[in-house]
């Protein structure tokens, strides 16, 4: 159970909260004669190292969190920024291409006078 435990990283799709579940079995099954306090250690550990990206563990990491569940919210507030901001930038990328000088969708392109 050690080496699932700390091999263990978020999937694709899955929830921060399923995650963290998954960790708390798997830390009581590797460590059941760790105190509660030292799994919820590890857990949060193991649980800033498997997130998704690497910015929602930084993020986790810096905020020092004592419980799991303050990672798990903290992780998805910060996925869910990460997520708009990467759609805002998108956006953003396909508002400037439509709006380049000779793009058919430029409103201000005038007929050649004759």
């Amino acid at each position: 159970y050690r080496m699932q435990f700390g091999c263990r990283d978020m999937n694709a799709g899955e929830s921060g909260e399923i995650y963290a579940r998954e960790l708390r079995l798997l830390v009581s099954q590797a460590y059941p004669d760790f105190t509660a306090v030292a799994q919820e250690e590890l857990t949060i550990q193991r649980f800033i190292r498997g997130t998704r990206t690497p910015i929602t563990s930084q993020r986790i990491f810096l905020k020092e969190c004592k419980k799991l569940s303050e990672a798990v919210g903290f992780a998805k507030m910060s996925e869910t920024a990460f997520t708009l901001n990467r759609a805002q930038r998108s956006v953003q990328s396909v508002s400037s291409v439509q709006n380049e000088p000779g793009t058919s969708s430029s409103s201000s392109a005038q007929p050649p006078a004759s």
